[in-house]
Formats: C-alpha cells, sequence, structure tokens
C-alpha cells in the first residue's frame, strides 16, 4: 500500500464493520446465543466482528459509527419497547435511514413493522402500533398457534417457497467452489412468528383454522393447535405473497412505500401464501425481517425437548438450504459471508 492509498484510507474514516447483535430486556438468551453462534459461523470473521450491544449502549449511539448491522432476534417486543424506549429506538432508525442494515428475526421483526396484532383476543394479546416501521404494513401472529411463553409447545417446522431470483449466488463469481444454487423450498423452526401483512388495520380479518398437529406428531396437548388465515374484510380474498398494493397504505413520509418491499420467503401451507421473510428499502438502508428462526438449524435445538423431536427430524434434512438463505439474507445486509464453510 502506498502513501496515496494510506491518506485516502485516513480521509474515508474508519471502516463499519462491527455486526451488533441487541442483548437486554426483550431479547431471549437462548435466542441469542444461537445467533451469535450462527453469526460467527457464517459471516467473514477477517472483515466483521461481532459483538453484543446493551440498551443502554444503544441509547448512547456511539456504535453508529462502526456498525456496519445491528440485529435483533426473538424474545418479546415489549421488553424491547421498554428497555429502549423512544430514544434508542430512534437511534436504530435514523441509523438505518442513513445508510445502516437492520436484521430483525421473530420478535425483532414484529419490532420493525408499523403495527402488529399478537394473539388478537387471546389471553396473550398484544397489538399496537410501532416506530422503526421498518415495513409499511402489520405483522400479524402467531400464524400457528397457540403459542407459549417460555415453551416450545406451539413451535413448528413450516414449509416455505422462495421468491428469490434463482438460481441463488451468495458471492460475486464462484470462488472457492460455491456455486449457485437453486431453493424452491424448504423447512424452517417456528415459534410465535407471524405474517407480513400489506394491508391497514381493520382492512383484513383473521380466520382461525384448527388442525391436529400435536396429535399427528404424538405430542401431549390440553390446548388445540391452529393456523390462522388473513383475509381481505369486503371480498374475503387472500393476502397473497406478491403484495401487490390493492389499496393504498398509510405510512408516514419518512416510511418505506409498497414498491420497496420484496419478499424473501413466504409461507407455502397458508391459503394466500403470506410473507415470511421480506426485504425492505428504507432511506438509504435496508432491513430484512423474518418471521421464522432462519437462523436455526436442526442441530441448535434440543432433542430432549418433546416438542422439539418432530421439528428436529423435518429440519435435518433442510440444514443446507437453512444456511443458503440464512446467508443470502445477510448478503443482501451488505455483509462479506464466509466461503469456506463447509455444509
Amino acid at each position: 500500500m502506498d502513501d496515496l492509498d494510506l491518506l485516502k484510507n485516513k480521509m474515508a474514516g474508519p471502516a463499519k464493520r462491527v455486526i451488533y447483535v441487541y442483548r437486554g430486556l426483550g431479547a431471549l438468551e437462548e435466542n441469542n446465543e444461537v445467533l451469535m453462534s450462527q453469526l460467527q459461523r457464517f459471516v467473514n470473521t477477517k472483515i466483521h466482528s461481532v459483538q453484543f450491544i446493551s440498551p443502554e449502549e444503544t441509547i448512547k449511539g456511539a456504535w453508529c459509527d462502526e456498525a456496519t448491522l445491528y440485529v435483533i432476534g426473538g424474545g418479546y417486543d415489549l421488553g424491547l419497547i421498554k428497555a429502549l424506549g423512544p430514544e434508542g429506538t430512534n437511534k436504530i432508525q435514523q441509523y438505518v435511514h442513513q445508510g445502516g442494515s437492520y436484521l430483525g428475526i421473530c420478535s425483532g421483526a414484529y419490532f420493525a413493522s408499523s403495527y402488529i396484532e399478537f394473539d388478537k383476543d387471546g389471553p396473550l394479546e398484544v397489538c399496537g402500533d410501532r416506530q422503526l416501521k421498518f415495513y409499511p404494513g402489520g405483522k400479524i401472529g402467531p400464524l400457528f398457534g397457540p403459542y407459549k411463553y417460555n415453551s416450545d409447545f406451539g413451535s413448528r417446522a413450516v414449509l416455505l417457497s422462495c421468491q428469490i431470483p434463482q438460481p441463488m449466488q451468495l458471492a460475486n463469481g464462484c470462488s472457492n467452489g460455491l456455486k449457485p444454487r437453486k431453493l424452491d423450498q424448504f423447512y424452517a423452526y417456528f415459534s410465535g412468528g407471524g405474517a407480513f401483512c400489506p394491508y391497514p388495520k381493520g382492512n383484513f380479518e383473521t380466520r382461525k383454522n384448527l388442525d391436529s398437529y400435536h396429535k399427528e406428531n404424538g405430542l401431549p396437548s390440553e390446548d388445540q393447535t391452529y393456523s390462522i388465515e388473513l383475509v381481505k374484510s369486503d371480498g374475503h380474498l387472500p393476502l397473497g405473497s406478491n403484495h401487490k398494493k390493492e389499496e393504498s397504505i398509510s405510512c408516514p413520509k419518512s416510511s418505506p412505500t409498497e414498491s420497496d418491499v420484496e419478499v424473501l420467503c413466504s409461507y407455502s401451507e397458508i391459503k394466500g401464501a403470506p410473507a415470511a421473510i421480506v426485504k425492505c428499502r428504507v432511506g438509504k438502508g435496508q432491513a430484512v425481517l423474518s418471521s421464522v428462526h432462519v437462523e436455526y438449524d436442526s442441530q441448535c435445538l434440543d432433542n430432549k425437548d418433546v416438542y422439539l423431536k418432530p421439528i428436529i427430524d423435518t429440519l435435518k434434512d433442510f440444514n443446507t438450504e437453512q444456511s443458503i438463505i440464512f446467508r443470502y439474507m445477510l448478503k443482501c445486509l451488505g455483509i462479506s459471508i464466509n466461503l469456506n464453510y463447509k455444509l
């Protein structure tokens, strides 16, 4: 490197290379441990470091100067709201609008939607507007239920369809033998997630469809399992995954519009195939939001948990697909991925 290159690097300022994973109230430690482990496996650690960040550090905002990605994983979004408050949430919002990247998984995706409806009219109901509004519509869940906190009672392996242009390519060129892969459908770990709804509140309703998931898998159950279907209030039309804007969506001037949303994966087993994973343009930045725990493969789950055993049996044949999708999501967010990782 000559003197001119050194001068250019100095003028450019410090490289934005740190991936920050939120750790605090609202984030489950078990989920965070898996998320941290998988990020360290799949990102290029010669370029990026992966670090936890507290609510207090988030509020102070010094992290913005060196962050390349801010991540919030599974947990409960009311805890996030309480811990981060308007100030911390605003720091994340400004960071992304000014060119940063955000990855929200499960509760991190609820937290980043314009509004949420979780277990509406049920014992765990949480409904309301949200501040980040990276996704310009609602997040409605749990799509499969009933959900129970601190339990995998309502967890499943769900079938997703990829809307990503095929074949997928994880690198520029096919270095290190990493060739483009075709990926149509795969199973992913679901626990309390929802569907992304492009319609404003009041323009749709949820329809509960009872099923026999626990009985079919020989699982103990005191409650009836079900899935929910999202339908238009007027014509009972299922909400399709293509997110065509049939009605105008009310969102603040600074928020994304419907044309800024790209569906990456949709639920194959739900009528209308609602979106499960979306990519959103947000100002100069971007966000990828996932309703399913795509960071989990079969080896991340506890095989001693009776409710997880059938999920593990299903996921173990899709570990390769899981890793491809997760790395593709990271690539969408500008992260350099680990091309040498052996599946």
